[in-house]
Order: structure tokens, then C-alpha cells, then sequence
């Protein structure tokens, strides 16, 4: 959101704050000033054209409700809305570029690199579920909760997704040249786990340092548990990598 924001991307903005509000994530004040500093920059870049509502052209229809009222609802089915994957997200040119350098960077950074990310297995009754049924099996809103829940069996278990990297710098969970397991966070818990990495938010910078995500402890896994969910949400993630170059990204 803060990246939008400083480019003004409003469609973008409304897309992610919408995003958020369907997956009942909490939207703070820092998001909400965000949100509307990207009105602001879009503002100054182009000062002669009016500001559009992004959902200016969004088709909507009339629902009449059991109480005889109509309300107004985007086209399409609710239960397709409320599982909308973000690949289907609108992305501005601006914003490719930016995603395209960071996956380009992070692919220099850490040679062949392969991220399994696409779900995890149930050790109770070893069905797989794929990354929509394991964040569907988080808990809302608790940032100590670490475990999903199987839809089949109801069992709780921890998720995990798997680094790999040829690079000879990387840490793998046994060790250089072994892939990495990782926790898969909800993002509460990834909230509150950052919050305590970073002394509080005082120390933020130092996720940029690249020795903060060497080896395999719990700061390499907040760091790529960052990068899979910015790719997801397909959120740029080039300021992740400033501190590997010397030249400002």
C-alpha cells in the first residue's frame, strides 16, 4: 500500500484495501493514509486531470434483498468473489517493471532458486491442500495461532513451503546446499513475529541487511515468508534486496 502511494497508483490502492477487507485483514491507520496519499501523488503528476473513481467502471447490477430493497454488487458469483485468486489483480506497467526487477534480482541474488509454495500435506490423512484451503484454514485475527486446519479431516497442523537456491551462500534447514523449510505464516502471526524481529519496529532497516536472512533460523523464514507473499499478492519487492547493492533500487 505505502508503494502505491508514492506512485499514485489509486486503482492499485483500491484493489489491495478491497483485497484486504475479503480476507479480513486489519486495515490500520497507516494503510487508510496510504491509500489516500495515492489520490494526493496522482494529483500533482497529473494536475489537470480529474481523479476517477476506480470503480467508475466497474459493472454492477441490482440485488433485491428478502426485505424488498436493492442493493448494489459487483457482477459475478459471490462465492467466485470471495475465493478470487491474485493472480486475476490488475497491475499498472509501473508496477510490472518494478515486480519484473525484483523476481530478476532475487533470481541474481540467489542462483537457480525455486520456491514450493503451491500447498502443503495433511500428516493426518495425507491430503494435499493446496494454498487457498491452507489460508482458508487460518484463524482470523490471531497473531499466535501458527496452524491451519485440514478442510477433510479438521486436523491443525503447520504448514511449510520449501527454498531451494544453488547459490553457495545459501543456508538450507541441514545446512549449505539443502533446501530450506520454511513456516507458512497467516499474516497475523507474520505481523507480530516481524514486530518482535525488529525490536518493536525499531530496528526495520535491519531486514535489509542480507546477513539478517542468512542461514536458516527464524529471520530467514520472516524474510522469504515476505517475499511469498508480496509475489502472491504481486507487490513489488525490490526495497527487499537494497541492502545486497549498493545503488538505490
Amino acid at each position: 500500500m505505502a508503494a502505491c502511494g508514492r506512485c499514485g497508483s489509486t486503482g492499485r490502492a483500491t484493489q489491495l484495501i478491497t483485497l484486504m477487507k475479503e480476507q479480513s485483514m486489519i486495515v490500520d491507520g497507516g494503510i487508510h493514509t496510504s491509500y489516500l496519499k495515492a489520490f494526493s501523488v496522482v494529483n500533482e503528476i497529473y494536475p489537470d486531470k480529474p481523479i476517477q473513481s476506480p470503480l467508475a467502471q466497474t459493472p454492477f447490477r441490482g440485488v433485491i434483498s428478502r426485505h424488498g430493497k436493492r442493493s448494489m454488487t459487483p457482477l459475478g458469483n459471490k462465492k467466485n468473489r470471495s475465493q478470487r485468486h491474485p493472480t486475476f489483480l490488475i497491475t499498472t506497467d509501473t508496477i510490472d517493471r518494478h515486480i519484473a526487477m525484483g523476481d530478476s534480482l532475487l533470481e541474481y541474488l540467489y542462483q537457480g532458486l525455486s520456491i514450493d509454495d503451491k500447498g502443503d500435506t495433511c500428516p493426518q490423512c495425507s491430503t494435499f491442500l493446496d494454498t487457498e484451503q491452507v489460508m482458508k484454514g487460518w484463524k482470523l485475527c490471531s497473531f499466535q495461532e501458527f496452524t491451519t486446519k485440514c478442510p477433510h479431516c479438521r486436523h491443525q497442523f503447520i504448514p511449510r513451503f520449501i527454498v531451494k537456491s544453488d547459490s553457495p551462500e545459501f543456508t538450507g534447514s541441514g545446512g549449505p546446499g539443502t533446501p530450506l523449510y520454511c513456516e507458512f505464516f497467516s499474516p497475523w502471526v507474520l505481523r507480530r513475529e516481524l514486530h518482535i524481529a525488529t525490536g518493536g519496529g525499531k530496528k526495520l532497516d535491519s531486514i535489509l541487511n542480507p546477513k539478517w536472512r542468512d542461514g536458516n533460523d527464524l529471520n530467514a523464514k520472516l524474510w522469504w515468508n515476505l517475499i511469498v507473499s508480496f509475489r502472491r499478492q504481486k507487490l513489488p519487492l525490490t526495497f527487499l534486496l537494497q541492502g545486497s547493492f549498493r545503488e538505490r533500487l
